[in-house]
C-alpha cells in the first residue's frame, strides 16, 4: 500500500553559525532533537553539550546533557536556544545575562520549517498523509469514518447575511475569524495565551478588557491597560485546582457572573473537550461569540468527547466559520482533508438571523495559514463533505 508522509520541523539557523564552531544547545526538546539531528547529519558544527531542565533524564546519552547552573561566566561557546515560545525565550535570554553570558553568544532559531518526504521519525512536529480511496477503505475502520460524518453533521456552517466577518488577531496562527459587531466596550476572556496576545491586543483596542488565562506563563510577552493576566487555566475536569478551575469560578471571581454580552476565546491544546463537557449551558449564554480550536480529530480516544463538546455548544450557538489548522497532522483521502486541528467560530443563536447553504467553500479570502511557510489546508465546500465523494462516509 502507498502511502506519501511529508515530515515538517523546524530548521537549524545555519546562518546564523560558522561551519565548524562549537555550539551549546539550550532545550532538548522536539526542536532541540531536531537541531541536533540535522547537526550531525551535516557535520555542519560540534555541540560541546546541551542544557535541560530535565538533565536527569539523559545521563546515559551520547551527548553531556546539564542543567544550567553547569553554564559558568566565561563559557565562550555560542548557545543556540531551542524553544518555540518567545516568553520563554526572553526568560532563557534573561537568565543566561543574568548568568554572565554576553549577548552577542546567545543565539534563538527562527520559525522556519523544512519539509522531507518520507520522513516518519517521531521527532516529527506533524505529518500529511496521502492516501487514495482504495487505500483509505483498508486502513481506515468504520470507527473513523462514522466519527468524521457525525463531525460534519455537527459542523454545519450558518450563512449570517446582515454582518460583515473580520479577522481578529495576527496572520498567522493566533487569528480568529469573527462577526465585526462589537460593542464600544464590553469583557473578553481569553485562555491560552503562550507568547502570542494579537487578539487580545485587537481586542482590547476595541474597547474590551481582556481577562486572560495561561498557566503555563509567568507573564504576558506584551502590556495592555486593558489586559487582566492570571497564571491559572481552565479545568478540563471535575478535578479543580488552585491552578485550574472552571469558568464559573473565575466569573465569580472577576464579578461577571451576572454579565451578558462577553467574547470567549480558547485554545488550550485539548482541554477544550473537558471544558464543555464540565460548562454550565447558562454559562455559555453570556457569550455573545465563541471561538476555538478543536484539538485531537484524528485520535480515536477523544471521538466521544469531541462530539459530546459539540452538541453542548451547538445547544446555544450556531457555528458560521471553519478553519483547518495546517500546524497539525493531516490526512487526505482523494483530495480531501481531515485534519487533527480545526479553529471553530460560534456566534449565539439568538443574536442574528442565519439561513443554511450549500455552498461554503474554505478557506475564505481573510483566512490566513496558521503556518505561513506552508500552504493553507483546501477545506473545500465544506457543508457538502461526504454527500458526493469517493468514500463512502457511514
Amino acid at each position: 500500500m502507498k502511502k506519501n508522509t511529508v515530515s515538517i520541523y523546524q530548521l537549524f539557523p545555519f546562518e546564523k553559525v560558522c561551519r565548524g564552531e562549537e555550539i551549546i544547545l539550550y532545550g532538548f526538546g522536539k526542536i532541540g532533537k531536531r537541531y541536533l539531528a540535522q547537526i550531525e547529519e551535516t557535520g555542519y558544527c560540534k555541540v560541546k553539550y546541551i542544557v535541560d531542565q530535565r538533565a536527569s533524564e539523559y545521563r546515559n546519552f551520547r551527548i553531556p546533557v546539564h542543567t544550567v547552573d553547569f553554564l559558568k561566566q566565561d563559557e565562550n561557546a555560542l548557545i543556540v536556544v531551542t524553544v518555540y515560545s518567545e516568553t520563554e525565550r526572553r526568560e532563557i535570554i534573561k537568565t543566561l545575562l543574568d548568568r554572565g553570558i554576553h549577548r552577542t553568544q546567545i543565539i534563538t532559531g527562527d520559525h522556519r520549517v523544512a519539509v522531507e518526504e518520507g520522513c516518519t521519525g517521531g521527532s516529527d512536529l506533524f505529518q500529511i498523509s496521502c492516501y487514495t480511496a482504495e487505500e483509505a477503505k483498508a486502513c481506515f475502520d468504520s470507527g473513523f469514518w462514522s466519527f468524521w460524518a457525525e463531525l460534519n453533521r455537527q459542523l454545519k456552517i450558518k450563512r449570517i447575511s446582515e454582518k460583515p466577518l473580520a479577522r481578529i488577531g495576527k496572520e498567522d496562527d493566533g487569528g480568529y475569524i469573527m462577526i465585526d459587531d462589537f460593542r464600544s466596550s464590553g469583557t473578553a476572556y481569553s485562555f491560552g495565551i503562550s507568547d502570542d496576545v494579537s487578539w487580545d491586543m485587537d481586542m482590547a483596542d476595541r474597547g474590551y478588557e481582556i481577562f486572560m488565562y495561561d498557566h503555563t506563563i509567568h507573564k504576558l510577552p506584551f502590556e495592555h491597560e486593558r489586559f487582566h493576566f492570571f497564571k491559572k487555566g481552565i479545568a478540563d475536569s471535575e478535578d479543580t485546582s488552585q491552578e485550574l478551575n472552571s469558568l464559573e469560578r473565575y466569573l465569580e471571581e472577576n464579578g461577571h457572573s451576572d454579565h451578558d454580552g462577553m467574547i470567549l476565546k480558547m485554545d488550550v491544546e485539548g482541554a477544550e473537550r473537558g471544558f464543555f463537557h464540565l460548562v454550565r449551558q447558562d454559562t455559555l449564554r453570556r457569550f455573545d461569540q465563541i471561538v476555538f480550536e478543536l484539538h485531537g480529530l484524528l485520535s480515536r480516544e477523544y471521538y466521544t468527547a469531541i462530539l459530546s463538546a459539540l452538541k453542548k455548544i451547538n445547544e446555544t450557538h450556531e457555528l458560521f466559520h471553519v478553519h483547518g489548522n495546517n500546524h497539525g497532522n493531516v490526512i487526505w483521502i482523494d483530495q480531501i482533508p481531515f485534519p487533527e486541528l480545526l479553529e471553530l467560530s460560534f456566534v449565539r443563536k439568538d443574536l442574528y438571523k442565519t439561513r443554511e447553504t450549500e455552498n461554503i467553500t474554505l478557506p475564505l479570502d481573510i483566512d490566513r495559514p496558521c503556518l505561513k511557510e506552508f500552504p493553507d489546508i483546501a477545506l473545500g465546500n465544506w457543508n457538502r463533505r461526504g454527500k458526493e465523494d469517493s468514500v463512502q462516509w457511514d
